[in-house]
């Protein structure tokens, strides 16, 4: 499992390696991640316009890339750990708002609310952890 603090040691190191970062197949970026995670990353970075892939050089797993300011701003307002902590709270804060709604609707409603925060919240931390 990717957690939040592996992106953002991975972006850090993009960012911090004078914007350029080469991989290789055989590497492992972090003992935690090969390079096909790595990549996985960085195609991830790339949608959030962190990162512009600027040459992947074929056979070779070899890639080279271009750390835009957007992955700067971001880490520095606390990256991936604080927007996965923002997520979490505003969904506790969710939680305790229905529960003050317990005694206002009737159990049925209030339990297919209950469930739904539940399924959104799974599939909140199956996405975000991969």
């Amino acid at each position: 499992m990717v957690t939040p603090e592996t992106k953002d040691r991975l972006l850090s190191a993009l960012r911090d390696n004078q914007s350029r970062f080469s991989l290789r197949v055989d590497e492992k970026v972090f003992s935690e991640i090969d390079i096909e995670l790595t990549q996985s990353l960085i195609r991830q970075f790339e949608k959030r316009h962190f990162v512009t892939v600027l040459q992947t050089f074929t056979g070779s797993g070899l890639q080279r890339v271009r750390v835009e300011i957007e992955a700067d701003d971001f880490l520095r307002n606390g990256g991936h750990l604080i927007e996965d902590q923002i997520i979490n709270n505003e969904l506790l804060k969710l939680e305790l708002e229905i529960k003050k709604l317990e005694k206002e609707i009737s159990v049925h409603t209030y339990n297919t609310i209950l469930t739904s925060i539940g399924t959104i919240a799974g599939a909140f931390s199956a996405a975000h952890n991969k």
